[in-house]
């Protein structure tokens, strides 16, 4: 997506003074006429690396128990399970060395819209998924990891492909 200077700081700005993704997604629509779906919204404020406020955290919760709640206090983590890939995962294999290979499981786990692996130009393997209201999450192998920009560039451009390829 080619945004004008103007519009990448709009959404820098409007990143910062607290507007969630939808209504990023929706001020670009209706201030520049430039239409994105969600996920494309997400992709271009990481592009842009515009920081989007965190929400307050709520008072304290009530601790959730039971196997319901083992599952629901996961995907409140944002935290994945060490497994291996599930038959028939959809995978877009890496290129060349130093690419990254990315994987789509064919269910997502409880709590996310959408889940899957990589592995980064690095070697570090990592699951990732988006949240049912829209966030990313990263649990990689390596406590603490951060991705290298290029290879969050790869991942982006290679989730978008694949998941258009698949129709999502």
């Amino acid at each position: 997506m080619n945004l004008t200077q103007e519009q990448q700081d709009a959404v820098r700005r409007w990143a910062a003074e607290g507007a969630s993704l939808s209504q990023i997604q929706s001020r670009l629509a209706e201030e520049f006429a430039v239409r994105l779906s969600y996920m494309d919204t997400r992709f271009l404020v990481i592009e842009l690396q515009a920081k989007l406020q965190d929400k307050p955290e709520p008072k304290a919760k009530e601790p959730k128990t039971g196997a319901l709640g083992e599952e629901a206090a996961a995907a409140d983590d944002a935290e994945f399970d060490d497994e291996a890939a599930a038959p028939g995962a959809e995978e877009a294999p890496a290129d060349a060395a130093g690419d990254i290979a990315l994987e789509i499981s064919p269910l997502a786990r409880p709590g996310f819209a959408l889940t899957g692996s990589v592995v980064f130009s690095d070697g570090v393997k990592a699951d990732w998924g988006f949240t049912n209201d829209g966030r990313f999450a990263l649990d990689s192998e390596k406590p603490g990891y951060r991705p290298s920009g290029e290879d969050l560039r790869k991942f982006q451009m290679k989730l978008r492909d694949l998941m258009s390829s698949r129709g999502y």
